[in-house]
């Protein structure tokens, strides 16, 4: 089993670990798919500090589950700090994600190719979605 770099993705510890743009997140639970990030109006952006050191030319999948009360696509960034610029890493497959009002599997790659060696923090931004769990991040 590859190791998770987000903690608390299924949100089973409420929203620790995580931070929101605004105080209308909150975690609710379904019968079958567990504890879940709910927004009323997508208007917020879930965000995670990731502690660990990320691999110059390397790839990372972030899978998830996620739907949405209007259908919009899901938007995740991967954001480095290198020598203090940040780097914005957009998921190389965003038109691919759009999400629908039934629960469905997403998965992105980010792609760090020429970021440097010396990343000193990273964060892991989530916008555009109505429910969200199972998120997990990994090293290809």
């Amino acid at each position: 089993m590859l190791d998770n770099l987000v903690l608390n993705g299924c949100f089973n510890d409420g929203l620790s670990h995580w931070s929101c743009t605004n105080t209308t997140v909150k975690v609710d639970e379904d019968e079958d798919e567990g504890n879940y990030a709910h927004q009323e109006y997508m208007s917020s952006m879930l965000i995670q500090q990731i502690d660990t050191v990320f691999c110059n030319n390397q790839q990372y999948e972030l899978t998830l589950k996620a739907r949405a009360s209007n259908a919009i696509t899901i938007r995740p960034v991967l954001v480095l700090k290198s020598d203090n610029t940040y780097i914005d890493i957009p998921c190389n497959n965003p038109d691919k994600n759009h999400l629908t009002s039934t629960w469905r599997e997403y998965k992105f790659i980010f792609s760090l190719n020429d970021v440097g060696d010396n990343i000193t923090s990273s964060l892991l931004f989530i916008v555009n979605f109505s429910d969200i769990t199972d998120i997990s991040l990994t090293k290809c």
